[in-house]
């Protein structure tokens, strides 16, 4: 029989025979799944570098537009894939527009009742600029954002604070179906004890291709072993989170980061730190201004 912790029954006010009531929000609006190539990212992209992380992110996606894109964890794998060595993307880190959060899973929507889920969402969350700005004059936890309780519990069931909503899918589930090509925004949820027990550091390629930490960060296995052939010195490639010791009760978030070389996948900056994005601009918004890079 599960046992709720005292502690969490009484934060949540919630009682074994209590019904979860999950409020309908009238007519959500969907996010749209945007068709750009990987030519047409290539050949249109422009990173913005700035001393602070929030402000380089407020640049990129005011370049890029609704219509436009800020990559994130999924697509930059994917580019590199596409590109030789000597090519940008493989020359200089980037922070990417996936963010990795962890919280309480108080409804049992992805985990039972009460336990710690990391929720990974591509394509932007809960931190924008402002929303990071805020969260480092508040007062940052662990380097990452304070969430609260029904912020994160709103993410967990794909509702965004714009009013749009976003498929949330479980780590079986991208294990096995590339959801990539359906929408670039999406979100994975996997145990938060099953992320703390896998590898932080440089891993082989068995390793580093069933880490499930690795896999909900990409999105999925597509493109993970081509990245981990291309990337790789010495028959390793990196991964690298700081999740050990981290109490889920207090919900909190920051932005994930992929370094240039064989170093990989990393969760370990804070959100204090500068900040290093690639944005694309829709054909439209490029056609005006010409070619950036």
């Amino acid at each position: 029989m599960k046992i709720i912790p005292q502690e969490l029954i009484d934060r949540w006010a919630w009682t074994p025979d209590k019904k979860v009531i999950v409020k309908e929000d009238p007519e959500p609006v969907v996010v749209p799944s945007f068709g750009f190539d990987l030519d047409y990212i290539i050949n249109n992209y422009q990173n913005f570098k700035e001393g602070k992380l929030h402000v380089a992110l407020k640049k990129a996606l005011e370049h890029a537009t609704f219509e436009g894109i800020v990559l994130t964890m999924p697509e930059l794998i994917r580019l590199k894939n596409s590109v030789g060595k000597d090519h940008y993307f493989w020359k200089n880190y980037s922070d990417v527009h996936t963010e990795e959060n962890l919280g309480i899973d108080i409804e049992g929507l992805y985990m039972p009742r009460g336990e710690g889920v990391v929720l990974v969402i591509h394509g932007g969350g809960l931190l924008t600029p402002e929303r990071i700005e805020t969260a480092i004059t508040e007062g940052l936890i662990n380097g990452s954002a304070k969430y609260e309780d029904e912020e994160f519990q709103e993410l967990l069931r794909g509702n965004l604070p714009s009013g749009e909503t976003i498929p949330i899918y479980n780590l079986a589930d991208v294990r096995k179906e590339d959801f990539s090509a359906g929408t670039r925004r999406f979100g994975v949820a996997l145990p938060l004890e099953e992320a703390r027990r896998v590898n932080s550091g440089l891993q082989d390629k068995t390793t580093f291709l069933n880490n499930s930490l690795v896999i909900a960060r990409n999105g999925g296995v597509k493109g993970l072993e081509e990245f981990f052939d291309k990337a790789n010195e010495g028959n390793v490639v990196g991964n690298h989170h700081i999740l050990s010791g981290r109490d889920p009760t207090q919900a909190q978030g920051r932005l994930l980061y992929l370094i240039s070389s064989y170093y990989g996948l990393d969760g370990n900056y804070d959100l204090d730190y500068i900040g290093r994005f690639v944005g694309v601009a829709p054909k439209a918004h490029v056609a005006r201004g010409g070619r950036a890079k």
